[in-house]
């Protein structure tokens, strides 16, 4: 279990970048997508780094806002067992595994719009806030779009993997997967 939970803190930007950020996606992180460091490295400390700062907005967030609180929370019941720390899971990090996780991220993503929303009212002009409300739907938007079309890379087994070889050339498993599927036809 130990050496689960250091390989997974070295993972930790991982996660919070495709919670927040996932512009970057692949249908499979196993190595060498994902590194399975046992021996510090940079990645630990970043990884240490990410959970302290999270774990400090946690409890700021339980004692001044129980809505981010109870998003963290969400996270850490949805995550845990796929974390590959309780239970070896043998899977690091993998895209399906955060689908209830960012619900907790739309939620603060959602508390934190209104919170600026309310904000802007008293402080910018109205026509600001219809061009700061105009680029945000223009963001949601691409987001959605974005994800509808990553939607089609699950079709079927030879789409998964032909995407999965055009997103990550150097993924062995999605190579060998790609030439079992159309090596047994």
């Amino acid at each position: 279990m130990t050496q689960r939970i250091w390989v997974m803190i070295a993972l930790v930007p991982e996660f919070v970048r495709l919670l927040f950020w996932p512009a970057q996606l692949y249908a499979d992180y196993s190595p060498p997508m994902v590194p399975v460091l046992t021996a510090p490295a940079l990645q630990h400390a970043i990884g240490a780094s990410w959970l302290l700062v999270l774990g400090s907005v946690a409890v700021w967030a339980w004692r001044k806002d129980r809505v981010i609180a109870f998003a963290f929370g969400w996270v850490a019941l949805t995550l845990g067992p796929t974390s590959n720390i309780l239970i070896a899971t043998g899977v690091l990090v993998a895209e399906r595994t955060l689908f209830l996780p960012t619900v907790a991220v739309a939620l603060v993503v959602g508390h934190l719009a209104v919170a600026l929303r309310a904000w802007a009212s008293l402080t910018l002009k109205p026509s600001v806030q219809k061009l700061v409300a105009a680029a945000g739907v223009a963001l949601l938007l691409a987001a959605v779009i974005e994800s509808a079309d990553r939607q089609l890379a699950w079709d079927d087994n030879a789409t998964v993997f032909s995407t999965l070889v055009v997103d990550a050339p150097n993924n062995y498993k999605a190579q060998h997967a790609l030439g079992e599927l159309f090596g047994s036809s």
